[in-house]
């Protein structure tokens, strides 16, 4: 292969890189916490004491909203914001989107949850987890894992994500790699 068909094969492949990557924000990065907040579970009464426990629970009713208790990275302002609530159902997991929105200088919070697995349940503890997305005006959409917990005594909720690399990049990494492969075989001959 000659200097010119490999110069050529690189153009087109940057132009085909180009022309499929689209234009974004920034992935939201970092961890946001919300707690407190009223919540009551919801389901069958299935011991007949005319209440739903933790236990019997299949989805969750919220009564009081709740607060940004810790964040990190890109929500680091947004401490002690309060953070609107959705009830949702666990068993089934149906999405819920939002789960929980907020807006905080000019920013409009949300967080869209698409799986729901219950990690741990009885009648005075219920751990929740899942994969979602988190929304942020400005940021692209991210995809994450989040967790629910609930006692008897509150609420709280926890959201990260690790960032995974667009398949533009991949592909313009593993291009990187063929163009040096190429180079040195070009210099050996």
């Amino acid at each position: 292969m000659n200097v010119t068909k490999i110069s050529a094969a690189i153009c087109i492949s940057l132009l085909l890189i180009l022309a499929t990557t689209t234009v974004r924000a920034d992935v939201i990065h970092g961890e946001i916490i919300v707690s407190g907040g009223g919540a009551t579970p919801t389901g069958t009464d299935t011991n007949g004491d005319g209440t739903i426990s933790l236990g019997e629970a299949t989805g969750v009713d919220f009564t009081i909203d709740g607060v940004v208790f810790g964040a990190t990275i890109d929500f680091l302002d947004t401490m002690f914001a309060p953070v609107t609530y959705f009830d949702f159902t666990f068993d089934p997991s149906i999405a819920v989107d939002p789960l929980w929105a907020f807006t905080f200088g000019g920013v409009i919070y949300s967080f869209a949850a698409d799986s729901f697995s219950v990690d741990y349940q009885s009648d005075i503890f219920l751990s929740i987890i899942g994969s979602g997305t988190i929304s942020a005006t400005g940021y692209d959409d991210t995809a994450g894992s989040w967790s629910f917990t609930m006692t008897t005594q509150g609420s709280q909720f926890g959201w990260s994500s690790a960032t995974v690399p667009e398949p533009g990049t991949i592909l313009l990494f593993g291009l990187g790699i063929v163009g040096m492969g190429l180079s040195s075989r070009r210099r050996k001959v």
